[in-house]
């Protein structure tokens, strides 16, 4: 107001530097928080000062040079990379997660299997002109039980021959049969050992010629 004294030209040049000063950090909070709300609004921010400073190679690397930039580089590029892990673990207890202990849980069990691989077997009614190539995979209870299958492998594929080797080219090649002829399998091969040592069959390999 004083400046009006001096001029009412100079007093609106005060007017309007005075408005900028005031406005303008409003303005650019507001940027700010705009940059901030996307997933790497941080990063948003260092390289909008940067380029906002980057019109001629001069002030680019005048600006590196600058404290306030580096002061957004820590604040908004290092630091959240530092503190990330930390922030992860409080946000896995606060929604009840943990860390298991050592030894509370250790690797996943293998599966216990037997398989019989590569088995031919003349289907019925082909007098030997077609065969089936099969590899049975039977899925155990436990470890102790696939050696007990291990052990009687020559009975296991004696019941797999005499099953297969009972069906015709037609009922062998329909796919829709396919979790009946497991379910068959499973009962021959199952009524060999005590009750649930076989748990399911797999046929991986399954080819008619």
């Amino acid at each position: 107001i004083w400046r009006v004294a001096d001029g009412v030209a100079g007093a609106a040049r005060d007017l309007s530097a005075s408005a900028l000063v005031t406005f303008y950090p409003v303005f650019l909070a507001g940027f700010a928080a705009l940059m901030l709300a996307e997933e790497d609004g941080r990063q948003r921010i260092v390289v909008f000062d940067l380029t906002a400073h980057a019109d001629t190679p001069q002030n680019f690397y005048s600006s590196l040079g600058n404290p306030l930039i580096w002061l957004l580089v820590g604040a908004f590029v290092i630091a959240p990379k530092m503190g990330g892990g930390a922030a992860h673990a409080a946000e896995a207890t606060a929604d009840g997660e943990h860390a298991p202990a050592e030894g509370e849980h250790g690797p996943p069990a293998a599966t216990a299997v037997h398989n019989i691989e590569n088995l031919v077997i003349n289907p019925a009614s082909t007098n030997g002109a077609r065969f089936l190539l099969v590899t049975t995979t039977i899925v155990a209870k436990d470890e102790a039980a696939a050696a007990e299958l291990k052990d009687r492998d020559a009975e296991i594929r004696d019941r797999i021959v005499t099953l297969l080797g009972s069906r015709t080219i037609e009922q062998l090649s329909d796919p829709a049969t396919r979790d009946v002829l497991k379910g068959d399998l499973a009962a021959a091969i199952g009524a060999l050992f005590k009750e649930g040592t076989v748990k399911r069959i797999l046929l991986p390999q399954f080819v008619i010629q």
